[in-house]
């Protein structure tokens, strides 16, 4: 939004210091669009063009109120017209007001990708962009993800890559990318690209926390665990559990594949502190329990997971193993004939 009024102040400038013969209905959009009377502007600015065909200055004129109204599509649309019907004028207005002319190609991009789902239309828009900002940083992180919607990963690494080219501080880049190789199990790559982004940013929980999914995918659960450790001390320091929840879930099974059970518990409880409903939580939770032999913890464990999910095979089977640690052989074996389908 700030970016938008930034934009739009600009253009009043622009219309403030207009000098030069215009027709009237230049000269009525012009005021129209000072009063913010927007219809009655782009009324104006259409009997323009159709006054001046050949002449540039309706179409921008136009453009500038659509994106008053931030419909940058359509204004996008009327400054591709004025860029082939009066190539000169339109040039001269793009080189005096580059920088919202960037903006609004580069919103108008935002907007086909992220509401209208016009990928295609979006990456011609967010290419225009760069074409008038070579070093617009923005621009190649939305082509990155429009490339990623498209699951063109070759040209969405390419997008990423040019914005760290253009700035070795785009953090989004950098955690885009990392992210990118974790999900190709590339993790040398990923954690190369994630150690660069906790340089740029040291208290940014999410490059913990994927930090830690590398270290877990190349078999260093210790240093998964204290990668995962940061991210949660960061989140509880600014009270946001909700966030940490899927951390403490990954720290609990990294302990659970250590078989240190013990320490996963706690973690296990926090998870469900913050959706008590979690299927998965509550699972490995029963299992820590059984693991650690507190049988009659697990217990009232295994029956909420069975109220979840009445289809859930495992939790009859291992409920099956805690009533029979705790004497009741009828009720096990009930529940394990249920479990194994037998």
């Amino acid at each position: 939004m700030k970016r938008t009024v930034l934009a739009l102040a600009v253009v009043a400038v622009i219309i403030l210091s207009f000098a030069g013969c215009e027709t009237s209905y230049m000269t009525a959009g012009k005021v129209y669009l000072q009063q913010s009377n927007f219809p009655k502007a782009m009324e104006q600015f259409k009997q323009e063009i159709q006054a001046e065909p050949a002449k540039a200055g309706g179409y921008l004129w136009a453009a500038k109120t659509y994106a008053y109204m931030q419909k940058y599509d359509s204004c996008a649309i009327f400054l591709d017209k004025a860029m082939k019907i009066d190539n000169e004028g339109a040039e001269k207005d793009l080189n005096m007001d580059r920088g919202n002319w960037w903006l609004y190609y580069h919103d108008a991009a935002v907007q086909l990708i992220t509401k209208d789902n016009d990928i295609n239309m979006g990456i011609k828009r967010l290419e225009r962009a760069i074409e008038i900002q070579p070093e617009s940083v923005q621009s190649y992180n939305i082509l990155g993800y429009a490339y990623s919607l498209k699951k063109d990963y070759k040209k969405m690494v390419d997008a990423y890559k040019k914005a760290i080219s253009v700035s070795k501080n785009d953090l989004q880049a950098y955690v885009n990318l990392g992210q990118y190789y974790i999900n190709n199990e590339k993790y040398n790559d990923a954690l190369n690209y994630l150690k660069q982004a906790e340089k740029i940013s040291p208290d940014m929980a999410k490059v913990y926390y994927l930090e830690g999914v590398t270290y877990f995918g190349m078999q260093k659960s210790n240093e998964a665990i204290n990668s995962y450790k940061k991210a949660i001390d960061i989140y509880e320091k600014n009270n946001d559990e909700k966030a940490a929840k899927d951390v403490y879930f990954n720290v609990a099974l990294t302990y659970m594949k250590m078989k240190k059970h013990k320490d996963a518990i706690p973690y296990l409880q926090k998870v469900l502190k913050v959706d008590d409903q979690d299927k998965d939580a509550l699972m490995n939770l029963g299992i820590c329990y059984i693991n650690t032999k507190k049988y009659k913890k697990a217990l009232p464990i295994f029956d909420k997971l069975i109220q979840l999910d009445p289809n859930n095979l495992d939790a009859y089977t291992n409920r099956g193993i805690v009533k029979k640690e705790l004497g009741d052989m009828k009720g096990a074996m009930k529940d394990i004939k249920k479990g194994t389908g037998l």
